[in-house]
This record gives C-alpha cells, structure tokens and sequence, in this order.
C-alpha cells in the first residue's frame, strides 16, 4: 500500500487493487492504459526485494519459463495468473537479474513515444554481459546490435521486427547484482 501511494503521489499514476488467489496485486495505469503492477511477494520468496522488475512480453509464460530454467534461470514465482492482468512468472536470469515473463489479458498496448510519468526506457545493469546477451539470445530470440556509448559498450536488444527494446551495459556499480533498471521520463527531473 505505500508503494501504491508514493507512486502516485510522484507521477499520477492511478493504481488499483485486484483480487487473485496470492492476495496483493495493484494494477498501475496511466491514462487508462496498464503500465505495470504491484505484487505482495509471498513469503515463500526468498531475498525479495522493494525494486522494479521489468516484463518481457511472451505468448507462452510456461514454455518459457521452463525454456530459461534450462537456460540456466531460476524460478522465482511459478506462473500465476493475476486478475486484470494476464499470466505471469517471475525469474532470476543466470547473472542474478529477477525478470518477469508476461502474457497479457488483453494484449500488449502500442509502443508510442514516451509522455510525461510513463515509461522511456529499460537497461540491464550486468556484471557479465557476454553471458546476459548470451542468455537473452538463446532463451528469448532477441536480436543484439553493439555500439559504443561515450567510453563503454552498449548493446541494444531488439525483437525479431528490429525495433530496440532495451539495452543491456556493463553495470556502473560494483558489488551489486545484475539488474533491470527502468527509467520514467519527467517533465522536470529536480
């Protein structure tokens, strides 16, 4: 519940509370349009964490899941359906970043460019990013372009039609777990 009330107090997000057999699931939208959720980690989730996790968008939750295991991922969340939402799963890719794996209700909404509040971008923050890419590669089919972004390599991740969908880079601090870090494009960042 503060969750729910910080962020929308800070983006004027509209967030709202559904019921599902885990019991703690707030969808978040924007505008009318589902941006993402809230979930009560169970207490049978080890280490959970207060952090965003980044969706990647499948059509088959429970192929996949069993594809990254295989992969070398953990499972974090078995799939679950959640109310207003779709069927989801939570894992850990083999560099320790949680991710979750989304079929949704009704479908994914339309990439537009980004508005105030909403979502601009995501990047993988990796200790190992040979084996990031190789794992988003095999387990997901993303295709890879490198580039150099000032003095590091940065590399784009795109779906199979081309367009970028995140990027992964060397993670800038150390000692810390890989990770998905999502960034909210504002109006005025101070």
């Amino acid at each position: 519940r503060q969750a729910a009330e910080f962020y929308t107090k800070l983006f004027g997000w509209q967030i709202d509370q559904k019921s599902d057999a885990g019991g703690g699931y707030w969808l978040i939208t924007q505008q009318g349009t589902p941006i993402g959720g809230i979930v009560q980690m169970p207490a049978t989730v080890r280490n959970a964490t207060g952090e965003w996790i980044c969706s990647i968008s499948v059509t088959d939750v429970d192929g996949l899941v069993a594809k990254a295991t295989a992969g070398g991922a953990t499972t974090l969340l078995a799939p679950t359906n959640f109310d207003g939402r779709g069927r989801s799963a939570l894992v850990r890719d083999p560099q320790g970043a949680p991710v979750a794996l989304l079929r949704t209700k009704d479908g994914d909404p339309v990439r537009t460019a980004a508005s105030d509040n909403g979502w601009l971008w995501t990047e993988l923050w990796s200790q190992n990013m040979a084996g990031s890419v190789q794992f988003y590669e095999q387990v997901f089919g993303a295709v890879t372009e490198r580039k150099r972004d000032g003095q590091r390599d940065y590399i784009l991740l795109k779906n199979s039609t081309g367009k970028e969908m995140a990027g992964i880079v060397a993670s800038p601090v150390a000692n810390v777990r890989s990770h998905w870090v999502s960034y909210v494009k504002v109006a005025d960042p101070a």
